[in-house]
């Protein structure tokens, strides 16, 4: 150790090299107290002036931005900078991989902005090179709520203004989704790549 201390000493140009270990921590509070004593000697910065550059952020809400452009009945085409990247990256041979895209989605907004546009459940979303079918419903709450867990009384209540066949109708819908959501869960689901 002397002989590295030597060599470190002769790099650094002083014989001012102090050896320290985190672990038991030898000589820590030396080095402490001289890394006080050059802190407290360090003449101070001057506040930043008005003339410096400023960083425009713009750039990066564009490429957070999506477009959803409806292309038939029941078919969206996304479009955007991050999650055209998103769905490249992804390797869609994995189910785990599908439910982090999902999330992804919701995170830059494409979700919302596919709700909004009027996607439903069931619908074709394209992204890129990539088709799947888009869900509301994350994979995890799909089988918890298929499991019976979750508040189905909210489900079965009449919308305001909603009658009786309706309701039968939202019940029926919601039910060949519920069995469209649990047969993608026990296959691969249905992704095609271009």
């Amino acid at each position: 150790a002397p002989q590295l201390l030597e060599r470190l000493a002769a790099a650094a140009g002083h014989k001012r090299v102090l050896a320290v270990s985190a672990a038991s921590r030898a000589n820590v509070p030396a080095l402490m107290g001289r890394l006080r004593k050059l802190v407290a000697s360090a003449p101070a910065e001057p506040p930043p002036s008005v003339l410096e550059p400023t960083v425009a952020l713009d750039e990066v809400e564009e490429a957070a931005e999506c477009n959803v452009v409806p292309v038939q009945p029941r078919v969206w085409a996304v479009s955007g900078a991050r999650i055209e990247k998103a769905a490249a990256m992804t390797n869609w041979d994995y189910h785990e991989a599908q439910e982090r895209f999902q999330r992804i989605m919701g995170a830059l907004g494409v979700s919302a902005a596919l709700k909004r546009a009027g996607a439903e459940n069931g619908d074709t979303i394209m992204v890129g090179a990539v088709d799947f079918k888009y869900y509301e419903e994350t994979a995890m709450a799909v089988r918890a709520r298929l499991a019976g867990y979750g508040d189905r009384e909210e489900e079965e209540e009449l919308g305001e203004g909603e009658g009786y066949e309706a309701a039968r109708e939202r019940a029926r819908r919601r039910a060949a989704v519920d069995a469209e959501l649990l047969e993608l869960l026990e296959s691969d689901g249905e992704v095609e790549q271009f």
